[in-house]
């Protein structure tokens, strides 16, 4: 896990200002569909689509991807589990990118409170969002680099460990070797905390998480080690950033 051979890049703090604005309309378009499962009231379509509207007046809009425009464009109460989902899930690239331009500290994996605090941080309908994006500034390279170091660690941890679990004989020696190995290397570096030859999230061995947990876990370290190879340059798009750099 070291950056030394990565062509890191940091994206402009302009594109990242406005990067977290999109990520927030987002969320904030999430929040509407939820609240319209739960009550019929006309005036959150409105909101809907004062979200879109103010999105354009700001020239944002064109730098949204088109699964972006899609789900805001879909009428309120279309929105299927897995367009949903998909959204949740990026919470936590808001979060991280709200880190790096110093809106929050940055959670433990799996911690999410940090994303109101950015969330409130962030320009919402019909804030104008010009000044607030020109003003932006970034973390350093090197604090961001070693928090892509630590995502990449978890990412690949979790990634592995659903076919661990379901491996018999060598070939589950060979994962725990592998899980070991890795241990061993990072430990007293500071990028994880280690235990018994795995890493350990909330004081728990990744290995004894409840599935559950897991799954939740996968999706969220994915989606910071994303924001984070994003954020240094890797991928043309927020849609195409590779997970492998």
């Amino acid at each position: 896990m070291d950056d030394g051979d990565l062509d890191i890049e940091l994206r402009t703090p302009e594109a990242v200002a406005a990067r977290c604005i999109v990520l927030a309309a987002l969320i904030r378009r999430l929040s509407i569909e939820s609240l319209a499962s739960d009550r019929n009231d006309e005036g959150l379509s409105g909101e809907a689509f004062d979200l879109r509207a103010w999105l354009r007046s700001e020239n944002i809009w064109d730098s949204l991807g088109d699964r972006e425009i899609a789900f805001l464009d879909r009428p309120l109460g279309d929105l299927d589990d897995d367009q949903m989902a998909s959204v949740a899930w990026q919470a936590e690239g808001l979060a991280t990118l709200g880190w790096a331009l110093g809106l929050a500290e940055l959670s433990p994996l799996g911690d999410l409170r940090q994303v109101e605090a950015v969330l409130e941080l962030v320009p919402s309908p019909w804030d104008a969002t010009a000044a607030w994006i020109g003003n932006a500034g970034l973390r350093s390279e090197p604090v961001v680099a070693r928090e892509r170091d630590r995502a990449e660690l978890f990412e690949w941890r979790a990634s592995i460990e659903a076919p661990r679990r379901i491996a018999t004989g060598p070939e589950r020696t060979e994962y725990d070797e592998a899980i070991a190995d890795v241990a061993s290397e990072v430990e007293g570096t500071g990028l994880a905390v280690v235990a018994n030859g795995d890493l350990l999230i909330a004081d728990i061995p990744l290995a004894s998480l409840q599935d559950d947990m897991l799954e939740r876990l996968m999706a969220l370290a994915e989606e910071r080690l994303r924001a984070l190879n994003w954020l240094c340059g890797f991928g043309d798009s927020w849609d195409r950033v590779p997970l492998d750099v």
